[in-house]
């Protein structure tokens, strides 16, 4: 009679199944393909054609970048270009020198000979002639691309440093050379494209560093006891880089924008979030170290990193993420992102995935956590290792380890918790199933995700953590994902498990669109 029932509710849903295109696919075809064989070379001289050393060059398309660094001879080569039937921008710059800016067409080999032009250097502090007291006076008599180098003798500099021009603002040494807003006020606020700010301890203000512009560069330095330690608002393609940001009264880093880059920083004993995103696209979160220890176990932060709010393609890569009392990596409202190779120690929430409501603008006044892909991640020893509000749906969970949490997950909408193309999972601590079929360290039974045990099954656990290793993930973004490919390097030989996969290829893409088909099939086989 179970069996009967289960039937006509399968073809009940065979017009659904026909005509609906909704869901979400492990792979979708590109409609605009794009060739990544453009390559651009040369050489990067000074106006007296010697050659400058370290400078950057960037290649600009589709809201992200491709770059390389001049060496002794002036010789660059920036890869991986899409060849398209359009001109990229292209420039060159390094601190002290104007940056150059040009517009080609990029094909396989395209060569170009940058040539820049050196700006003059003014000095704060220290005993030179004709040296400045005062950063702020300095600024004001400075060009375009000149250097401000500021000396530590007479650190100290109780300042409030505005910077609208293009300059390189640059500190003797980060540990001396302090900036000190003297608890009020913005300590440096920029408004100007194309601002290096590195070498400096700024202190004691309500922004540590504001930024109302684009395309700047903030570069090793200490930035402490502020209200926030960097705030880049409404800003674009800027660069957070190699700085210790630590015991900021609210964010350590915050801000909204698209293409921002946040990678290699220290990010520790803030009293609220690590990183706070708040809006904005193609904004990357790389190799960061995130820890709101204050070295006593105690935690003073929130979240670890936080997307809040239309936070969309973008990527959180490579961070060591621990001991926050909130979240590890914490995504309200946020969709098509990518979180993967983070290691998430400690947290309350290991990862976390909301529902933001009352969001005016919107007609269901909601916006979801959906569609981001989460894969190759260590969640370990947090109270939950994963976890999804009510409503965040297709995610996609595959190649993870979560081991030692309190608990390792809970789901209240409807996730994706394998990879239906290689059919492999996670690896769960708390799996109780076992390997006996032929498959190579993956269970023969599924690992349950609660509540909602029917709806939420990792089908294709690993045994071992040790046995996922080498995923290749190659994706092609242009406004929905085009193309993704997950694969783990260590392929299945037995000639039975190929077949089986390529014949039931595609009724698995159909049970990830339609879940109460899992759900109906789970029925029938007692194994829910």
């Amino acid at each position: 009679m179970k069996k009967l029932l289960a039937m006509g509710i399968i073809l009940l849903f065979i017009g659904m199944i026909i005509t609906s295109s909704t869901g979400l696919n492990f792979v979708k075809e590109s409609t605009m393909p794009t060739f990544y064989d453009g390559s651009l070379s040369g050489y990067v001289n000074d106006t007296s054609m010697n050659p400058i050393e370290g400078a950057r060059v960037r290649v600009y398309f589709h809201g992200i970048y491709e770059e390389d660094y001049s060496d002794f001879s002036g010789y660059y080569h920036v890869s991986n270009i899409p060849i398209c039937n359009c001109t990229k921008n292209c420039t060159a710059s390094k601190a002290g020198y104007n940056t150059e800016w040009v517009l080609l067409g990029i094909s396989e080999n395209t060569t170009y000979d940058f040539v820049l032009t050196p700006g003059k250097t003014l000095y704060v502090g220290g005993d030179g002639p004709g040296n400045y007291s005062k950063i702020q006076d300095a600024i004001d008599d400075a060009g375009d691309f000149d250097t401000i180098f500021v000396f530590d003798y007479s650190s100290p500099y109780y300042e409030h440093v505005k910077i609208d021009k293009r300059i390189n603002l640059v500190g003797e040494d980060r540990n001396t050379t302090v900036i000190d807003g003297d608890s009020s006020g913005d300590v440096v606020y920029v408004t100007a494209d194309w601002v290096n700010i590195s070498g400096f301890t700024i202190r004691n203000g309500d922004d540590g560093i504001l930024i109302r512009s684009n395309h700047n560069t903030v570069s090793d330095n200490i930035i402490s006891n502020n209200s926030d330690g960097i705030n880049y608002c409404s800003s674009s393609n800027n660069t957070i880089t190699g700085n210790t940001i630590t015991s900021n009264n609210w964010d350590g880093i915050v801000g909204g924008g698209k293409n921002n880059i946040i990678i290699g920083n220290n990010i520790s004993l803030n009293n609220k979030d690590g990183i706070f995103c708040w809006y904005g696209t193609n904004n990357n979160l790389l190799n960061n170290t995130i820890s709101m220890n204050n070295g006593h176990g105690i935690s003073f932060g929130q979240e670890g990193i936080e997307f809040h709010l239309s936070v969309t393609y973008s990527t959180i890569s490579g961070n060591a993420i621990s001991y926050n009392s909130g979240s590890g990596i914490y995504l309200i409202g946020s969709s098509h992102n990518s979180i993967f190779d983070n290691y998430v120690l400690d947290n309350k929430y290991g990862l976390n995935f909301e529902v933001a409501y009352g969001i005016p603008g919107l007609p269901s006044g909601i916006a979801v956590s959906s569609s981001n892909i989460i894969y190759q991640n260590n969640v370990t020893n947090n109270d939950y290792g994963i976890w999804f509000d009510f409503l965040c749906a297709n995610n996609r969970i595959c190649y993870n380890i979560f081991k030692e949490n309190t608990k390792n997950a809970w789901c209240g909408g409807f996730n994706i918790w394998y990879n239906p193309l290689t059919r492999k999972g996670n690896y769960w601590d708390d799996y109780n199933g076992w390997d006996i079929l032929p498959r190579w360290g993956i269970g023969d039974t599924p690992h349950n995700v609660p509540p909602r045990l029917i709806l939420n099954k990792d089908r294709f656990p690993f045994m071992e953590p040790d046995d996922i290793e080498n995923v290749e993930v190659e994706e092609y973004v242009n406004g929905v994902v085009n193309e993704i490919n997950l694969d783990v390097v260590q392929q299945q030989s037995n000639s039975y498990q190929s077949s089986q996969q390529s014949s039931n290829m595609w009724f698995l893409q159909w049970l990830e669109r339609f879940p109460i088909l899992q759900m109906i099939l789970d029925v029938l086989r007692l194994n829910i």
